[in-house]
């Protein structure tokens, strides 16, 4: 997390951290699988293997999902939605011209 462990982490320690944990699983499990097929591979060790490398993948985009929505959550950013209705608030409520 943060460098400076008496500040809190931002989102970019956050999502780093993230990108890591799952950078090394995915690596873990591409080594097993390696593993895996270098030992022995039928055609039913295929398949098998296939369902849980699909499996893992759908996992792997959830967790994208959620790092998504946490970044989102933590950022500071209005969205462009958010920041037309302030704008159209500040200009109501103090005029430019």
């Amino acid at each position: 997390m943060p460098k400076d462990e008496n500040r809190p982490a931002t989102v970019q320690d956050v999502t780093r951290t993230v990108t890591e944990i799952v950078g090394d699983a995915a690596e873990q499990i591409l080594k097993g699988v390696d593993r895996l097929l270098k030992d022995y591979a039928t055609r039913e060790d295929l398949a098998r293997i296939e369902q849980k490398v699909d499996h893992i993948s759908a996992d792997v985009a959830h967790l994208n999902d959620e790092v998504k929505g946490l970044v989102a959550e933590l950022s500071d950013t209005p969205s462009r939605r958010e920041f037309e209705e302030l704008k159209a608030r500040e200009q109501r409520f103090h005029p430019t011209s």
